[in-house]
């Protein structure tokens, strides 16, 4: 439009898209509770809990390594994403995407319980 090369702009001929919110779905407390409780055997369970005791995202979770847990810190450094169809590790997105994130007590038995040997450099991707 600057330089008057079209007579006029074709996105107002365009209706606004209308996203359609989502009502969230939350578990209670009852319900996390009882998801631990059934997945107490599962290999991935220090994920699960680590997850619920943080509010860590899925990614942020899988590229947890052992030296990003400092006594009662956890440092959130790399995310595992999918790129071109495979897994690598990542940095996160935004700055503020790195950070610390201070564990309760009883999310540090599960982050620092390992569930695989500990020569592995990820917590819990094999």
């Amino acid at each position: 439009m600057k330089w008057q090369l079209v007579p006029r702009n074709p996105i107002e001929a365009v209706s606004a898209y209308q996203e359609t919110r989502r009502e969230l779905s939350l578990w209670t407390p009852q319900d996390a509770a009882r998801f631990l409780d059934t997945a107490r055997s599962h290999r991935l369970y220090a994920l699960f809990y680590l997850g619920m005791a943080t509010g860590l995202r899925r990614g942020e979770l899988l590229g947890l390594r052992w030296d990003d847990i400092t006594g009662n810190v956890l440092h959130v450094k790399q995310t595992l994403v999918k790129a071109k169809g495979k897994l690598v590790l990542s940095t996160p997105k935004t700055a503020k995407g790195t950070r610390r994130v201070s564990l309760a007590r009883c999310a540090r038995g599960a982050a620092t319980t390992p569930s695989t040997p500990r020569r592995r450099a990820s917590i819990f991707v094999a």
